[in-house]
C-alpha cells in the first residue's frame, strides 16, 4: 500500500502532462466559447505555442541565442525586435504585425469558408489535408 501511495502523483503528474487532444486544443483557443476559434484567437494561441518552444530557459522572453538554438530566422527576429532591444515577450510577440501575419497563414488556409473563424469541422478537415501531405 505505501508503494502504491508513492506512484499516485507520479502517475497522476504524467496523466496531466500528457498531449491535449485537438478538440482540446480547440476548445482551449475558442476563448468566447462560441464554439469557432476567431483568426485573433488562432494567431494568439499559435504565437504563444511557438515562443513557448523558443523560450528553453523559462524566463519569458526570446532572444536571438534562442532563436539560433531553435533554428528560427534570425533576420526576422532581429527586425522584429530592433526597437525591443532584442529580446521578444510573448505580448510583444502577439502584437507584432509580422509575427501575426506569419503565424495566421495556417488559420487562412484553414478557414475554407472565408467567414474569418474556424470551425471543429474546419479543423479536422485542414489537419487530414496537412497529415495527407506528409504522406
Amino acid at each position: 500500500m505505501k508503494r502504491l501511495s508513492l506512484l499516485l502523483p507520479l502517475v497522476l503528474a504524467a496523466c496531466a502532462t500528457q498531449t491535449p487532444t485537438l478538440e482540446e486544443r480547440f476548445n482551449a483557443a475558442d476563448v468566447n466559447g462560441d464554439g469557432l476559434v476567431s483568426r485573433s484567437e488562432a494567431t494568439n494561441v499559435m504565437i504563444a505555442q511557438v515562443f513557448e518552444m523558443y523560450d528553453t530557459n523559462g524566463d519569458g522572453f526570446v532572444d536571438e541565442a534562442e532563436v539560433v538554438a531553435g533554428g528560427g530566422n534570425v533576420e526576422r527576429f532581429r527586425e522584429a525586435t530592433k526597437p525591443l532591444g532584442g529580446k521578444l515577450s510573448l505580448p510583444d510577440a502577439q502584437a507584432s504585425p509580422g509575427i501575426v501575419e506569419t503565424m495566421a497563414v495556417p488559420f487562412d488556409e484553414a478557414d475554407v469558408n472565408g467567414n474569418g473563424a474556424i470551425s471543429f469541422e474546419e479543423l479536422e478537415a485542414y489537419k487530414a489535408k496537412l497529415e495527407a501531405a506528409v504522406r
